[in-house]
């Protein structure tokens, strides 16, 4: 299976503390993944395709966990990246799952925690960490192209900001030309819920 390249969606993580000055770190750690998943012979669903399909209304959202397989799925996804952050200065805690959608069970679970308030090195060792569990050796050049590794912190939470913000309009288009999907029913929680 060498050549095969499963497909995975990036779900936003949720802001376990919930501070509204730590939001941009979700929208890092999903921008982080999907650059860095690629480097483990992963396939990424685009983010702007999430969006379109969860109406980008699911950013740290109570889903029901039918509903968001099935979305994930339609996008063409074998797994999806679950996961959270918390942020209690000077400790950063980012844990990540991995969900095989066909099976619904939970593959493999990483977790890694900084006790030097440095998002972009928790950033990293939560890569590494998904690749040891893979078994995955990542070359030298491999590493230093992580992307907790490319930028200082205040820059990559500007890159982060300009991406939503991009990804947002890119939304409203599609949604006033009529191209935006439409939402599914709600229907009500049979106590299966997942962040």
């Amino acid at each position: 299976f060498a050549d095969v390249s499963a497909t995975v969606a990036v779900m936003p993580f949720v802001n376990v503390t919930g501070l509204k000055e730590d939001t941009w770190m979700i929208g890092a750690v999903s921008e982080s993944l999907s650059s860095d998943l690629p480097k483990m012979k992963f396939t990424v669903v685009e983010r702007a395709r999430l969006g379109e399909l969860f109406e980008e209304k699911m950013l740290g959202q109570v889903l029901d966990t039918e509903r968001t397989t099935a979305l994930v799925k339609k996008a063409g996804a074998d797994f999806m990246v679950m996961g959270s952050v918390i942020h209690q200065a000077p400790q950063i805690r980012l844990a990540a799952r991995f969900v095989d959608l066909k099976s619904g069970i939970v593959m493999f679970s990483v977790s890694v925690d900084n006790m030097k308030n440095d998002y972009m090195a928790s950033l990293v060792d939560l890569s590494k960490a998904i690749a040891k569990e893979l078994n995955e050796k990542l070359s030298e050049a491999s590493l230093e192209g992580l992307a907790g590794k490319k930028m200082n912190e205040e820059d990559f939470k500007k890159f982060v900001r300009q991406q939503l913000a991009k990804d947002s309009l890119q939304y409203a288009k599609l949604k006033e030309s009529g191209e935006a999907p439409t939402a599914e029913p709600e229907r009500p929680m049979d106590g299966r819920r997942m962040l």
